[in-house]
């Protein structure tokens, strides 16, 4: 850019700020009224009725759509009961229903060699 120009700029510039910081004009007070009415009536126009308040849902439904619906909620209840039952059953019971894995007597073939239910439990073959 050559030196006329640059100054040239500077003092469009400088004219720009001093207009932008003169004292600020008062507005009439007519043109003010019109102005805040006629906002006020746009916002009246575009204003959105508030939605009315959705009825109050019971506790059971939302835990169930959280966790996912009935489905899942039927499942975890049957998993849940499972683990109790397997839990809190005494090894005895367990051993009816599968038998042979408690008292080390079950016995399976794999491959070429045997397994046995003890070597599970950790017990020594003597």
């Amino acid at each position: 850019m050559q030196e006329h120009d640059k100054n040239h700029d500077l003092d469009e510039l400088d004219r720009l700020l001093a207009v932008a910081a003169a004292p600020n004009v008062p507005v009439n007070a007519a043109l003010m009224d019109r102005v805040l009415a006629d906002a006020s009536a746009v916002q009246a126009r575009q204003a959105k009725p508030l939605p009315a308040p959705a009825s109050q849902v019971p506790l059971w439904t939302r835990i169930t759509d959280v966790l996912g619906g009935w489905q899942c909620v039927s499942a975890l209840t049957a998993s849940v009961c499972v683990g109790l039952v397997v839990g809190f059953s005494a090894p005895d019971t367990v051993s009816a229903f599968i038998p042979g894995l408690v008292d080390g007597t079950l016995d399976t073939e794999f491959g070429d060699g045997a397994f046995y239910g003890a070597d599970l439990l950790g017990e020594d073959d003597a």
